[in-house]
């Protein structure tokens, strides 16, 4: 397996790749990323209706603790993003669940 360095330096944009040590909800469940395959000819991929949401949060070396900001607000925007598209939330339905989620990651 190559480091995400190596795999940087064969990319054509420098910092253009994810690397794939993070988490993703597919299929009903909570997984990592580099086990989250779709295929090409998803709806998502090739119109552009998938949703998401990024949460921003800072780290304190003082207090030595992540921040997180708005979390709620954020939980709220997906909820809504995902009712509008009409798709049946994940189970841990409503912010407080949600967070619980993100939390076990």
């Amino acid at each position: 397996m190559t480091s995400v360095e190596e795999r940087l330096k064969e990319v054509a944009a420098l910092g253009t790749e994810i690397p794939e040590t993070g988490w993703a909800y597919h299929d009903g469940e909570w997984r990592p990323l580099a086990d989250a395959n779709v295929s090409i000819a998803t709806h998502a991929l090739n119109y552009g209706t998938g949703i998401f949401e990024g949460i921003r949060a800072y780290w304190s070396p003082s207090r030595e603790q992540l921040f997180v900001f708005r979390l709620r607000d954020h939980f709220e925007r997906i909820g809504r993003a995902i009712r509008a598209r009409d798709r049946a939330p994940p189970p841990q339905s409503g912010p407080r669940g949600r967070l619980r989620a993100t939390a076990r990651i």
